[in-house]
């Protein structure tokens, strides 16, 4: 395995871990809390803008080996994707149609990007 395929799958993987804090963030969403302050303030917002600073310094790791058009092609697109499957399988939301065919077109606009 070359570097280059080593820094696209930790990019994919932060990818990953962008889409998983977004998850955090609906699951805080849903929750009933005695003040605003503690809606902000909880264990899984905390954690997800922890994953998300993570994210970012991986990100800017990355760009030192990796073109910046690879890096921010995956890593602006694919947390999106990843966030429809999770909303699919945790939340039982609807995947349209429309929902589908941004998804193929992202994955398939990124993949000629990064090949």
């Amino acid at each position: 395995m070359t570097n280059r395929s080593l820094y696209i799958l930790l990019l994919l993987l932060v990818c990953f871990v962008s889409a998983f804090a977004q998850f955090l963030l609906k699951i805080s969403s849903q929750k009933q809390y005695c003040s605003i302050v503690f809606s902000y303030l909880n264990v899984y917002v905390l954690s997800a803008y922890g994953l998300f600073f993570s994210c970012l310094v991986a990100n800017v790791f990355l760009l030192r080996y990796l073109p910046v058009s690879t890096v921010s092609a995956l890593s602006e697109s694919l947390p999106l994707v990843f966030s429809f499957i999770n909303g699919r399988i945790f939340f039982c939301e609807k995947l349209t149609v429309p929902k589908i065919a941004g998804g193929i077109t992202i994955i398939v606009g990124t993949i000629v990007i990064v090949l």
